[in-house]
């Protein structure tokens, strides 16, 4: 079997036969459209390209650098990003200040059906809270 051919189930015959790779196949008795009609009257919509930003923060944040985050948050948002994500991984220290400007960004990014992604707080909560490596995420199974 090369690379684009493939079984078709339920047939002897057709092993080996080539799939389609066409979004939309067709075969002689049928034709599958990747659209189906609304039954329910609603409209079309047009599906957003997701535009991303990513900011990335390391190292200990103060005043000045938080106010250097709030100025990359607000530039993201004047983008029109569908989806922000702030890594922390390697933040050893930040002000209480820092979960407002979070708050803040992230209602912003819901009122305009967006999302804001954080990697790595929970880690540097656990490193500054000094949880001696018990992590205050929960685990998943």
């Amino acid at each position: 079997m090369t690379r684009n051919e493939q079984p078709v189930p339920g047939s002897s015959r057709g092993v080996g036969r080539r799939l389609s790779t066409d979004p939309t196949p067709e075969s002689a008795d049928t034709h599958v459209s990747p659209r189906r009609p609304s039954t329910t009257g609603a409209r079309p919509h047009t599906v957003q390209r997701d535009r991303l930003g990513v900011i990335n923060v390391a190292g200990d944040l103060n005043r000045e650098g938080l106010d250097l985050l709030r100025q990359r948050c607000r530039a993201e948002l004047a983008a029109q990003v569908t989806t922000l994500v702030i890594d922390f991984t390697g933040l050893t220290d930040f002000p209480s200040a820092l979960f407002s400007l979070l708050a803040e960004t992230g209602a912003t990014l819901r009122n305009r059906h967006a999302r804001l992604q954080m990697i790595g707080l929970n880690e540097a909560i656990d490193l500054i809270a000094g949880a001696g490596g018990q992590s205050t995420s929960a685990s998943t199974a």
